[in-house]
């Protein structure tokens, strides 16, 4: 192989290394290009996202907002509607008062009964002097004493004890 051959030679081969990397580096160039492209589509996909979910988030906190709002008037006037009715309501105080009337009147009752039990209980044992007996109807007394027969009767009990001097 002659010199001019293998300059020739050697002139070829840093050609095809030359067009190969221009090649390389437009292609280099070209990949560049195209992934900073994608990262900004990226960014501006998600900036979009962002703003979307941002205008959602606002949107529904809003509504959420107005829902309660409007729950809370609604409660506001049904009570003032009730309020109104009852304050208004003559049959109804009526009825209230009469219902009252009536549990005091049971209570006083079963208070008498409840006194007349326990003085019928004292006089039998007074009168009985057989000690069984005695046990027995003290037993029954104290029997109906914790049953309570209605409510209030142990603050009755406590008022009556306050009330005797002996």
């Amino acid at each position: 192989m002659t010199t001019l051959e293998h300059n020739a030679q050697y002139l070829e081969h840093l050609w095809h290394n030359f067009q190969r990397s221009k090649r390389q580096a437009i292609t280099a160039r070209y990949f560049r290009w195209w992934r900073r492209h994608v990262w900004l589509h990226r960014l501006d996909r998600l900036r979009t996202l962002q703003q979307v979910q941002r205008r959602d988030r606002v949107l529904r906190v809003a509504v959420l907002r107005y829902i309660r709002t409007r729950q809370q008037r609604g409660f506001e006037s049904l009570r003032r509607q009730v309020a109104t009715f009852r304050a208004s309501s003559v049959a109804l105080r009526s009825l209230v008062l009469r219902q009252n009337q009536r549990n005091a009147v049971h209570k006083w009752r079963c208070i008498v009964r409840h006194e007349k039990l326990e003085e019928q209980v004292v006089a039998q044992a007074w009168v009985l002097l057989h000690r069984r007996a005695v046990k027995k109807l003290l037993g029954m007394l104290f029997r109906w004493r914790k049953l309570r027969l209605c409510k209030g009767l142990s603050q009755w009990q406590l008022h009556v004890d306050a009330c005797r001097w002996w």
